[in-house]
């Protein structure tokens, strides 16, 4: 066989291999017209029609915004703060429904819940029609046109209206645009479909509850019934709440009707910049400004009192600052006439228990601004009163002048003897003569707060509930507690000390400014509490 280079040249049809080559192309551009017909009707599905506050009752009671709802849920649920929660009470069970996985992924509830989540109702009591409203992500509102892949839910026309049914008929819900409207009740979420733009709640007050939100965890805007307690006295209500993993903050404040500040005038007269401070020591103190001489306030007070008709119970009060009595005894005329010349805010403090007294008996020191002079003055009618030389103490008080107080010496001690003394522009007052004694070595540390208040209170209640527990021990041992022995006693107040153990801190404030008033509740838990 030769080896010879042999070359077939077989016949081509050139109109075959052309349409080879054309085919190619055309199919390449179906696939990508199709794919961008796709987004087109995705975009076209997804665009964003509706706003918020436009399916929102504009009277509705109260409305509930919050940002990020899954994002801040691990921080809301693991809180220290459910820990002081009763085991049967529940809320724990909520948390632990709250706690427990979604029924559906979590990047499909997050693009469902996506930015801000919205509540708002009538019904402040049962929450029966409350009505849930978010805007979801392009891709969550994709999720929810092909629903039927995920959970089996009903179909309710509603007239047009195209509402959705939970299964088990536990809910409504329906879209609108990107924007998601849900509600245990038909009616509300029907409502809430067929608003006309009147009857909506206005873009300002919505946008001002959001800025509310993006400040704290929780902001909420409540409008109380003109029949209920509140509702009488304030026309609006908002309050924020953020949740931390060692505690909270709690903050409201609410406009007093007109009708509310013209009745109490008298009493909101001048409390704006209030200046209510608590000492640092202390197991509490309660701590007042009313921004008007004591007396002054308590007249006022009683006569408030005294025009719903009934006897008031400052009646007694208020003729004695005014008309002291004219004895003989200068203890008689001294608390009047210090009540009279007390000047600026107060403090009331208890700082202990005096275990060692004739009576187990709690230490309570108390602080005025006074006039100087005045206090001096009545402090030297009791100098020139002679020591007592042995007997029973005959309650006369006495000035010491080596501590700068007078005192009254009673059959229980130093321990329990009434006392008062003039430290750093303040009258201190007292029912133990230790107590005051070491406050006028001393001195008081006084904190700085943040902001005015009128009524300031700060609770520590682990050393609280120990003095109560100790107090309460001595009189279990001697039997004198009814239903309670020894061992029960010391059993209960080991349960109640244990809560209490929980809980470093707590602290209130309450001021009023201009026909406002506003609370702050802060709650510190003890480090090492899960």
């Amino acid at each position: 066989m030769s080896d010879v280079l042999r070359s077939y040249t077989g016949r081509v049809n050139p109109s075959r291999r052309s349409r080879r080559k054309r085919r190619k192309p055309v199919f390449s551009t179906f696939l990508v017209l199709l794919a961008l017909a796709c987004l087109a009707w995705a975009l076209f599905i997804t665009r964003d029609t509706h706003e918020i506050p436009r399916l929102v009752p504009a009277d509705q009671a109260y409305q509930v915004y919050m940002f990020n709802v899954l994002e801040k849920r691990p921080d809301l649920l693991g809180s220290a703060v459910w820990d002081l929660l009763p085991e049967d009470s529940p809320y724990v069970a909520l948390r632990s429904r709250w706690v427990a996985d979604l029924p559906i992924p979590d990047w499909i509830a997050n693009n469902l819940l996506y930015g801000i989540c919205h509540a708002s109702g009538q019904d402040l009591r049962d929450f029966r029609d409350i009505l849930f409203v978010t805007k979801m992500s392009r891709v969550g509102c994709l999720v929810e046109r092909f629903r039927s892949f995920f959970v089996d839910m009903g179909q309710d026309p509603a007239g047009g209206l195209n509402l959705r049914v939970l299964p088990g008929k536990t809910g409504y819900y329906a879209v609108r645009g990107r924007v998601l409207v849900a509600s245990p009740s038909r009616k509300a979420l029907i409502r809430s479909l067929t608003l006309s733009e009147d009857q909506a709640l206005s873009p300002t007050e919505f946008a001002r509850g959001a800025a509310g939100a993006m400040e704290r965890d929780v902001f909420a805007m409540l409008r109380p019934d003109r029949e209920d307690f509140l509702g009488d006295s304030f026309r609006t209500i908002d309050v924020t709440l953020q949740v931390r993993p060692d505690g909270l903050v709690l903050a409201a404040s609410g406009d007093l009707r007109e009708a509310c500040r013209a009745r109490y005038a008298p009493l909101l007269d001048g409390m704006s910049g209030g200046r209510a401070v608590t000492p640092a020591e202390g197991l509490m103190t309660v701590a007042v400004d009313v921004g008007q001489p004591f007396p002054a306030f308590l007249e006022r007070l009683d006569g408030l009192l005294s025009k719903s008709g009934a006897s008031s119970p400052l009646a007694p009060v208020v003729h004695l600052l005014r008309d002291p009595p004219d004895t003989a005894t200068p203890l008689a005329t001294v608390l009047p006439a210090f009540a009279r010349t007390v000047t600026g805010p107060g403090w009331l403090q208890w700082r202990g228990a005096a275990l060692n007294a004739m009576v187990p008996l709690p230490v309570l020191l108390a602080g005025f601004e006074a006039d100087a002079a005045f206090v001096t003055e009545v402090m030297g009618r009791f100098k020139s009163v002679p020591e007592q030389s042995g007997g029973d103490p005959n309650f006369v008080p006495r000035y010491d002048e080596a501590s700068g107080m007078v005192h009254v010496p009673l059959i229980g001690g130093p321990d329990i003897e009434p006392s008062f003394g003039y430290r750093d522009g303040q009258l201190l007052l007292s029912n133990s003569r230790l107590a005051l004694e070491s406050a006028l070595a001393k001195g008081i540390t006084r904190e700085s707060p943040a902001s005015p208040a009128n009524f300031r209170l700060r609770l520590r209640p682990a050393p609280a509930c120990e003095s109560i527990a100790a107090m309460g021990r001595q009189f279990a041992d001697a039997g004198v507690l009814r239903d309670f022995t020894a061992a029960s006693f010391k059993a209960f107040a080991a349960d109640w000390c244990q809560q209490a153990s929980k809980v470093r801190e707590v602290s209130l404030a309450l001021a009023c400014e201009d026909g406002r008033v506003k609370l702050r509740i802060d709650l510190a838990m003890a480090s090492g509490v899960n």
